[in-house]
This record gives structure tokens, C-alpha cells and sequence, in this order.
């Protein structure tokens, strides 16, 4: 690279940042139009890219900054109010620098576009500015005094690099010299310009100011005794990083290897080695992450500039709030999930805040509130974007869902106001009515979802209808190195990344414990009082077609997948350690695998992608709710009472539901095994004699002609519910078992018969819940009365 390439290069990158901080200080002006701190550091900036590109022989891009710099020159002497079109007129030239700045990085020079309509128009401001400034002769006094007082001392028209120019000038030309002021009065200038440029808090010595430049006498350099922040730090390329991570990356896995080693080496020496090496590779691992990770707030400073913009698109006043803008990533996440958080922002001011007259008419204040929140929790970072605005309108929502397709009417009646919510995560849906350049193509919140969870992370939505919208982002610190869970099926290993593993489960499944139970075809384990359903990863791998049932340890990894957890069943769970990610090819794009790893002996293990995983399964659905934990609650609190029911099928094919809070386990028992007492059907069950109970039969029916679970000739077990009614047991005798749903008890009918609870809807069926208490009694009226409590060791 020539010495000219890399003072562009240099030039192009200083000018980037200013330029994104000169982007948050004209939002902050336009607030606070009386800043003068902030008014004179967009001057520097413009001036500083002004001066070089002037150097660089960039015309083009010197034309456009200077009519700004005139304009700002108006602005900080008083004669030019900051109105909207002025500061519209700055961000359009600020969008103009930032578009020749991008054509000289890939092209090397300004490109063919033409500004000569934007340098008009500022030169039209600043014209009207000028014949102000002549018809308002105050305006000059206003800024001597401005200058001359010592609360704004530090803003300068002149900056001091052209004083030193002049002094350069005054060298190269000796017969110019004699003609200037003498060393003494240029003295006194420089050392009355060094106290109005001090501190009011520090005194300022004569002893301070730099010598003189004269012939007669040589300057005196004094070396600095701090160092400045240009020389404590230095700008390194990305792609050095990116360098530097890979070979941290390998010396990872080269660690791993020499560790599994030591294990099978005898050798104290080569034990205390491998353990060295182990810190001091640790400890470099962190170093170069640290270099990688940014603060969120390099993402967050172009936000107030988007926000200001789009809000007065939609006519709308919005203040931008943000916490937390410190917090940290890596660089690699935060340009993955960039999009997606403006993505988030649009939405918020498009859909979200409502207009002034709305926020009036509903009691709100007319400026809307958007508010970002970020910090670490564990090794995730949550981010946080909500708005004071209308909420969601679930009644919208499912409206355009019926309308798109996304939904059928059959459907619509049984969803509850999280699974409508869920819908504005599909493809293809949005609530504009017509398609503008920021929204209505329904490509949207769908592809927001899909990236932050192809990065491993999670969106969560909560809407409090007329008050407020919040999504909830949870993301992983990095993508390069993760710690996983090693597991083994079929003599393959895999990784599956700790963010996704709840916890790890171990049992004997031995026919008189507590084992693996199967409804309706679907395995599931029952963990602390909730059924957990399962995956074999040999099965959902092919490695295996069919199973044989049989006794024997089982390995269960519970895993989060979105918003449901399931156990995924392994042959053996080995370690936990750190891998470096290796990506995989397009052929196999389509499985369930997140990317590969080299392991410490050499050989190669795929990393699971557990959401990919549930959803090849259907343990997790694709219209899934996304809702955060607390939504439970408020559902709780506006009183609506929320049921988990068992949803059974009777022989007639009626729709039945037992309260699942009730229910203690689900068997098959063979029809062999059942006998009478007292003309009473019993089982022996886990060391007690277990009552059971015709649900079918027992029930009042009104038809003439029923059919009856015990009709079935091929009938060789029955399926039976055990539950505890008023501490006692007993066994329901139903015909099928279908599956657990959660529903709203808001829409219900009284019963029609004995021994029923209510009606309600489900799945489009009339569904009558069990009352468990009077079915019992119906079908023996003194079960109660003689106490028969099960027995310490049966459940």
C-alpha cells in the first residue's frame, strides 16, 4: 500500500466515525438548539473533513462541506435560527458526505453523482442568513460577546491548526516576516488566545505556552509527561482480528487434544505442562475476545438519527430512551443482529406509537416513548425494545391472519390471545393497509425471528393492548467459541450448545419405577409433575427405524427449544467443554446441525440445532408463541381462568377432558389383569388395590344405543388415567388418550348431565369436562366414605 493509499484509508475511517457521531449530536441539537459544546464540535468535524479532502484533491466532496461549513458558521454567530428545514438541510448534507465517502472507499474516487442541487440550497440558506447578519447588526456584537466570555471560550471559529499554518508562512517567507508583528506581540497574542482556550478551573502560566519561532533563537521542545489517547491506542483491520480468532480458535482445539493426552500419560512433568498450557490458552482466549467485543452502543448511535427521520415521516413526536448502551458483544453478533433491531425500531414507530391526536384523545402525552434496554444475563445479553404505544390489537391481528390465509376460521375460535400474537411472526403477514418504502410487504418480523435464532437466541413478544408493545431479545456473547454438552447415539458423538440444555436427567427404566410412560404413541417422562415429551436422537437421526421396549439406564438431556422443553434421549452424556465452531456445507443445510467441531482427539462431532431438531419432531410448533413468562400471570390477573385438561376421546367418538392438575400417571393395563370386589372393578397397582371406574359406562347417556369400550373384540389393554380425588385414588377407564391443552375457561356452557363439570370448545368439539368427585360417586357412592387412601409408596 502507497503512503497516499493509507492516509485515504485513514482519512475514510476517521471520517466514518465522526460522521456517526456527528449523526447523534444534530438529533441532540435539534433538542437543544442553545448547545453550544455540541454546535462547535459538528463544526470541527465538518471543518476537519473539509481541510483534509481539500488536501486529497477530493473537489467534489470539499464543495458540499464547505457550503455546510458556512451554514454552521451562521449557526454558531447567531444569525441563522436552527428551524427544521436548516437541520434538514444538515442531515441531507451529512447523508451526502457519508455517499462520496463510500464511493472513494470502493472506487477510489467521488463517483458521478451530482450534489449541485444540495449545495445550492445551502448556499440559498446561507445567503439568507448573510443579508440578516447585515440587517441585524446585533448579531456580530451577540457573537463577540459569545467568544469573548469565558463559559463558551472553547469555541473558536478559527481553529488553532491555521495559526500554526501562519507560523509555517511566516518561515517560508523572511521579507514577509519583517512585515508581521513582532515575536513580543504575537507572544501575547498566542498566550492570551492559550487562556481564553484553558479551563476556567485552571489557572494558566505564562510558562505554558510554546516559545517563540524566531531565527534568533531555537525552539524549545518539551517532551510530554502523559500521553495523549491517539498514542494509548491503535486502529487494527477486522480482518487481523478475525485472523488472530481463527489461530485462537485452533490453539483451542490443539489444547483439547495435548489435555486428552495427559490423561492417558503417566508423566508429572508432562501433567504440569498441559496444565500451563491450558491456563495460558484460556487466558488468550479471553484477551482476543475482549479485542472482538464492542459495546452495543456503535449499533445504537445511528438510532436517534433513524428515529428522528422516520417520525417525522409518520408525523409523529418520538423520544428515543436507551440503558445499558456499555454492554458488549461480539463484533460477528452485532452485525447479525443489526438488522433485525432496526428492523424492530420501524416497527415500534410504524405500528406501535400512535399519532399526536390519538396519544391526545386517549389521555397519553403527545410524544411517544421508545425505549432500549441491554445487559448481560449469564452468558446471553438481552435486549430490549418497547414502546409506550397502542400495543397489539388482537382482534386486528386475527383478522389479517384470516384474511392471509395463516389461519383457518376452524382455528381462529381456539386460539388464545398468545397464539394470536404468534401470527405476526409468520411470512407473509402485516397490518398495513398499503405498501410504502417502510412497510406492508409482509417481509418483516418473520425474518427478524429466523436470523436471531439461526445466531442461537430467541425472540420473546409481551403487549399490553392501549399501553405498550415490548420484544425481548435474548442473544449469545459470541458465535466463535461456545460451551457445549457432549453426548453419544449409536457410537456417534454431537455438541449441543449449553444455551439450550436445562438440565440433565439419569434413571433406571425398570417396570415397577418411575419410567418412561407413552400417550397417545408419543413417549414422555413425567418430570417433577409435568410431562416431558421425548426424542431418541437415534430415531430423529435415521439411525434406527424401530425400537425394542426393554428395562436399562436412560440418558435424558432436557432442552429449551423456543418457548417448549422436551428430553432427548442419548445413549450416554460424556463432558462439558469449549469448541470452536466450524461452519457446514449448503448440501446439508437442510438438518437438524448447527455447524461442526474438531474434539480434542482429532475427530470431527456435528453441534445439534435443538430448535430445528423440535420442529422436525413437532415437539416445538412453527406457529409458536413467543411469549415472555409473565403473560401467564396477567392472564391470571384479568381474570381469566386458564385450565390444563387431558383431552380424551370417548367410544362413541365424544370429546372428553379431565383436569390435569388431578391426574398422577397414565397406564396401559391389560384387560387380564383387572377382577371384581363387590361387583367392583379393581387392579392390583404398585403394592395397593387400585379401584377403576367406567367412564363410558358410568356416565348418564341418553342415546338408546351406545357403544361401549368393553365392545371391542381386539381389546387386550385398556388405558387408564390414575388420579387423586380428595386424596384418594383412583383409576379412569377411557378410550382414548389424545393429548394435554391448555385452554381459557372465558367461553363455557353448564352441564347437561350428572357427573359433568362444564362445556367448552376445543379443537371445534364440544368438550365436556370430567367432574372427577361426582363421577366417582355415580359410580360407587360410598367410595369415599371408606377412606381407602393410597397407599406411601404408589405415587
Amino acid at each position: 500500500m502507497s503512503g497516499m493509499d493509507a492516509i485515504i484509508k485513514e482519512f475514510l475511517a476517521e471520517s466514518a466515525e465522526n460522521l456517526d457521531q456527528m449523526d447523534q449530536d444534530l438529533v441532540a441539537l435539534e433538542k437543544d438548539p442553545a448547545n453550544q459544546e455540541v454546535l462547535s464540535r459538528i463544526f470541527r468535524t465538518i471543518h476537519t473533513i473539509k481541510g483534509t479532502c481539500g488536501f486529497l484533491a477530493f473537489g467534489k466532496l470539499e464543495a458540499v462541506t464547505h457550503s455546510g461549513e458556512n451554514l454552521l458558521s451562521h449557526l454558531r454567530d447567531g444569525s441563522l435560527d436552527l428551524s427544521p428545514e436548516v437541520m434538514t438541510m444538515m442531515l441531507s448534507m451529512v447523508d451526502a458526505v457519508r455517499k462520496l465517502l463510500s464511493a472513494i472507499e470502493k472506487t477510489g474516487k467521488e463517483g458521478d453523482r451530482d450534489y449541485s442541487e444540495l449545495i445550492l440550497d445551502l448556499d440559498r440558506l446561507d445567503e439568507e442568513a448573510g443579508e440578516k447578519k447585515k440587517d441585524d447588526p446585533k448579531a456580530d456584537n451577540t457573537s463577540s460577546t459569545m467568544r469573548g466570555s469565558g463559559r463558551t471560550s472553547r469555541i473558536e471559529l478559527v481553529p488553532e491548526a491555521s495559526e500554526d499554518a501562519k507560523e509555517t508562512e511566516t518561515l517560508a517567507d523572511p521579507e514577509a516576516a519583517s512585515k508581521k508583528k513582532s515575536p513580543s506581540k504575537r507572544r501575547k497574542k498566542k498566550e492570551s488566545q492559550a487562556i481564553v482556550n484553558a479551563p476556567l478551573e485552571q489557572p494558566v502560566s505564562g510558562g505554558a505556552v510554546a516559545g517563540d519561532i524566531d531565527g534568533d533563537h531555537e525552539q524549545e521542545i518539551t517532551a510530554p509527561t502523559t500521553s495523549s489517547l491517539g498514542e494509548s491506542s491503535l486502529r487494527v483491520d477486522v480482518h487481523v482480528l478475525d485472523h488472530l480468532m481463527n489461530l485462537v480458535g485452533e490453539l483451542v482445539l490443539a489444547r483439547n487434544q495435548i489435555l486428552r493426552l495427559s490423561e492417558g500419560i503417566d508423566d508429572q512433568q508432562f501433567g504440569v505442562a498441559s496444565t500451563r498450557l491450558h491456563g495460558v490458552t484460556t487466558d488468550l482466549q479471553e484477551a482476543v475476545m475482549r479485542t472482538r467485543m464492542q459495546p452495543i452502543s456503535l449499533l445504537w448511535k445511528k438510532l436517534p438519527r433513524f428515529v428522528r427521520d422516520l417520525s417525522q415521516q409518520f408525523g409523529k413526536k418520538v423520544d428515543i430512551q436507551m440503558e445499558g448502551q456499555d454492554t458488549e458483544l461480539d463484533k460477528a453478533v452485532i452485525e447479525a443482529i443489526q438488522g433485525s433491531l432496526l428492523h424492530l425500531v420501524r416497527n415500534s414507530l410504524d405500528h406501535g406509537i400512535e399519532t399526536p391526536e390519538v396519544r391526545r384523545k386517549s389521555g397519553k402525552p403527545v410524544t411517544g416513548i421508545l425505549r432500549l434496554k441491554a445487559h448481560h444475563e449469564g452468558g446471553n445479553v438481552l435486549i430490549e425494545v418497547s414502546d409506550d404505544g397502542g400495543g397489539i390489537d388482537n382482534e386486528a391481528v386475527l383478522k389479517r391472519g384470516l384474511e392471509a390465509g395463516l389461519v383457518s376460521e376452524a382455528e381462529a375460535g381456539s386460539l388464545d390471545p398468545a397464539q394470536i400474537r404468534a401470527l405476526i411472526f409468520q411470512a407473509g403477514f402485516s397490518t398495513a393497509r398499503r405498501v410504502t418504502n417502510v412497510s406492508g410487504r409482509g417481509v418483516g418480523l418473520d425474518i427478524v425471528r429466523n436470523n436471531i435464532e439461526a445466531i442461537g437466541g430467541s425472540v420473546e413478544i409481551h403487549s399490553d393492548p392501549g399501553q405498550s408493545t415490548s420484544f425481548r431479545l435474548k442473544i449469545p456473547l459470541t458465535l466463535a467459541i461456545i460451551p457445549v454438552v457432549l453426548v453419544a447415539s449409536q457410537g456417534q458423538r454431537f455438541a449441543i450448545p449449553q444455551l439450550s440444555v436445562v438440565e440433565l436427567v439419569r434413571f433406571d427404566d425398570q417396570s415397577g419405577g418411575l419410567g418412561i410412560e407413552d400417550l397417545n404413541g408419543v413417549p414422555v417422562y413425567r418430570l417433577r409433575g409435568h410431562l416431558l415429551p421425548l426424542l431418541y436422537l437415534d430415531e430423529e437421526l435415521g439411525f434406527i427405524t424401530s425400537r425394542k421396549p426393554g428395562g436399562g439406564s436412560v440418558n435424558i438431556v432436557v432442552l429449551q427449544g423456543d418457548d417448549r422443553r422436551f428430553g432427548l434421549i442419548v445413549d450416554t452424556i460424556e463432558d462439558s467443554q469449549e469448541i470452536v465452531v466450524k461452519p457446514l456445507g449448503q448440501l446439508i443445510d437442510g438438518l437438524p446441525y448447527a455447524g461442526s467441531t474438531i474434539l480434542g482427539e482429532g475427530a470431527v462431532a456435528l453441534i445439534l440445532d435443538v430448535l430445528r431438531l423440535g420442529l422436525k419432531a413437532g415437539v416445538v410448533s412453527e406457529a409458536r408463541t413467543h411469549q415472555a413468562a409473565p403473560d401467564e400471570g396477567l392472564e391470571i390477573a384479568a381474570g381469566v381462568d386458564r385450565r390444563t385438561l387431558l383431552y380424551v376421546m370417548g367410544p362413541a367418538d365424544e370429546r372428553l377432558a379431565i383436569d390435569f392438575s388431578a391426574v398422577d400417571r397414565l397406564e396401559f393395563i391389560p384387560v387380564s389383569d383387572i377382577e371384581k370386589v363387590a361387583d367392583l372393578p379393581v387392579v392390583q397397582y404398585r403394592d395397593e388395590i387400585l379401584q377403576l371406574v367406567w367412564v363410558d359406562q358410568t356416565l348418564p347417556e341418553r342415546r338408546t344405543k351406545m357403544r361401549k369400550i368393553a365392545d371391542d373384540p381386539d381389546l387386550d389393554a385398556l388405558q387408564v388415567v390414575v388420579c387423586t380425588v380428595d386424596g384418594m385414588r383412583v383409576g379412569l377407564i377411557v378410550y382414548r388418550i389424545l393429548d394435554i391443552i391448555d385452554r381459557n375457561m372465558d367461553v363455557t356452557r353448564p352441564a347437561s348431565r350428572e357427573g359433568i363439570e362444564t362445556c367448552v370448545v376445543v379443537e371445534d368439539r364440544v368438550t365436556e369436562i370430567i367432574d372427577l368427585k361426582a363421577l366417582v360417586r355415580l359410580a360407587d357412592p360410598g367410595f369415599f366414605e371408606r377412606g381407602l387412601k393410597p397407599s406411601s409408596g404408589g405415587r
